[in-house]
């Protein structure tokens, strides 16, 4: 191993063993926020690695989202980026934070910073944001070389916990989050290379699997250091995502939203968009 790589390796393990270590002391201080039991979505987490929020956004707020994704889709004039991927066939809404101003306020959701909180033992930070419209397509048709989302695999961000909220209705014909419970613990240290994360269904074959399928608006937090997937399906519904990144500190990103849409939430939400204050924390690893 070269220098170069030994220092990015090294960094990588005090991020991950010593500086996002769970505080034996630490308070939870959002746990009283919310209006659901915490401590047993807390359980969840840690026996199975996922855990139900339940309904966050209401019928009227999924109708408006909906119409915005159309509209920037079709590139009508507007500040908000997509990007098509062409590898994994969705499009991405670069800024979704801009989108509608409810997403903005779901980054906060009280309950999912208090599950966040009480999980990493530590105070939470929103480090990505990424909304999806996904096309029907299946795996044999993105060929059998294709290593994606949609492949078996564990994220390489260590100690994080995503909350994936379902934009439109998912059932079981439609291209839906799967996942191994159970299989995140003891794995929050990042692997060394990209495909070191990655797993062959054969590989899994005798493994349990939990197909999450909801109606529009239910969300769900999950480690991502489970062993999860975008289970695609060809003559699926196209599906509408939205994908909030909570760490303790580590793979942070620049978080792009409107000049002054954090003044009216609460201060201890606030903080949510700040920075951990250490210094390697801030050059994101992927």
């Amino acid at each position: 191993m070269d220098l170069r790589k030994l220092v990015a390796r090294s960094r990588v393990l005090v991020e991950d063993l010593v500086l996002t270590l769970p505080r034996i002391n630490f308070r939870p201080r959002l746990a009283t926020v919310s209006g659901q039991d915490v401590r047993a979505l807390v359980e969840s987490l840690e026996e199975r690695g996922f855990a139900a929020i339940g309904t966050v956004l209401p019928e009227v707020d999924l109708r408006e989202i909906s119409s915005a994704i159309d509209a920037v889709v079709r590139k009508q004039p507007s500040d908000i980026a997509t990007a098509w991927r062409e590898k994994v066939q969705y499009t991405q809404v670069v800024n979704p934070l801009w989108l509608h101003r409810s997403l903005l306020r779901l980054a906060v959701h009280p309950c999912t910073l208090a599950v966040a909180e009480s999980y990493f033992r530590r105070q939470p930070y929103l480090s990505d944001v990424d909304l999806r419209r996904v096309e029907a397509v299946s795996m044999e048709a993105l060929g059998s070389g294709h290593v994606s989302s949609s492949n078996w695999h564990r994220d390489m961000r260590g100690r994080q916990l995503k909350m994936m909220v379902y934009l439109t209705d998912v059932s079981e014909h439609d291209s839906n989050f799967s996942l191994v419970p159970g299989s995140h613990r003891g794995q929050f240290i990042r692997k060394k290379t990209y495909l070191d994360s990655r797993f062959r269904d054969a590989e899994l074959d005798n493994r349990t699997t939990f197909e999450w399928y909801g109606a529009a608006g239910e969300a769900m937090v999950f480690d991502t250091n489970v062993i999860h997937r975008l289970r695609r399906k060809a003559g699926a519904r196209v599906r509408d995502s939205i994908t909030y990144y909570y760490t303790p500190g580590q793979s942070l990103f620049v978080l792009d939203y409107p000049a002054g849409s954090l003044d009216a939430l609460p201060e201890q939400s606030r903080a949510v968009f700040g920075e951990p204050g250490w210094q390697l924390s801030r050059e994101p690893t992927s």
